[in-house]
């Protein structure tokens, strides 16, 4: 076992009151790297995971999830790390990577038993008790040990600084529009359509970016017109009450 220095809550009572703590990660096997962080960006959502907001928390918490650092040790079965590398780390660590979501590449959508395993927090779906009581700790620590598939390789000579923020967007969620957008834009996407409730005089911006299209999600017409159009949808809004785009079958089948 590794021992590990961190940062975060032991217990519920303490969720404002961020602190030292150690704990200890497995050696790394199979696909498995041990990364030391060098740095990690501050989410939202970690604060929102501290304060138990969502009544999923697991103490002792430990945050971070935008994660940049340098492989220093690796299990028997990586092919593409080796030590001295330097990767990214995003929102998950593990999934069962044999469901058809997972095939397709959209492993936070992992059909398995648990869904995906959690940078921090355990499995994201646990169906069932045993698998319910698992606890991972994130990237506010020394380090973290990631399966090679959910890694990206960061570039020679990148301010790694900044980089580790934008890692968030391994597993898309938060408000990253303007990172998404640019991104899609350099992968090549066809059409982009932006959907904002911005003013009229934002959309200018919007489109310096790298939209095709900015529709104001507030005007019924403009919402019809681009009804059963899009293929890919990314939702950066983090309200509940907000339908997740996911659900079409019932944006279909209303009336």
């Amino acid at each position: 076992m590794i021992e590990t220095q961190g940062f975060g809550s032991s217990q519920a009572s303490e969720k404002k009151n961020i602190k030292p703590l150690t704990f200890h990660r497995a050696e790394p096997k199979g696909t498995e790297l041990l990364i030391e962080i060098i740095y990690c960006g501050l989410c939202h959502s970690d604060l929102e995971l501290l304060a138990n907001n969502w009544n999923t928390t697991k103490y002792p918490c430990v945050p971070g999830h935008e994660a940049v650092g340098r492989v220093t040790a690796t299990g028997p079965d990586v092919q593409h790390y080796r030590p001295g590398d330097i990767v990214g780390v995003g929102t998950l660590m593990d999934s069962c990577l044999a469901c058809s979501a997972c095939v397709e590449g959209v492993e936070n959508h992992c059909e398995g038993p648990n869904g995906p395993t959690m940078l921090h927090g355990g499995f994201l779906t646990p169906g069932s008790k045993e698998a319910a009581g698992l606890n991972t700790f994130g990237a506010w620590a020394g380090n973290v040990v990631v399966k090679e598939h959910f890694v990206v390789r960061i570039p020679e000579g990148a301010d790694l600084a900044r980089v580790a923020p934008i890692t968030l967007t391994l597993n898309p969620k938060g408000r990253i529009r303007h990172l998404a957008l640019q991104m899609a834009k350099k992968m090549g996407a066809g059409h982009i359509v932006v959907f904002t409730t911005h003013p009229k005089e934002k959309h200018e911006a919007v489109l310096r970016f790298g939209a095709d299209q900015v529709i104001d999600s507030n005007d019924p017409a403009a919402m019809k017109g681009i009804h059963r159009s899009l293929t890919h949808i990314l939702s950066t809004v983090p309200v509940p009450s907000i339908q997740h785009p996911t659900s079409a079958r019932s944006v279909d089948e209303a009336p």
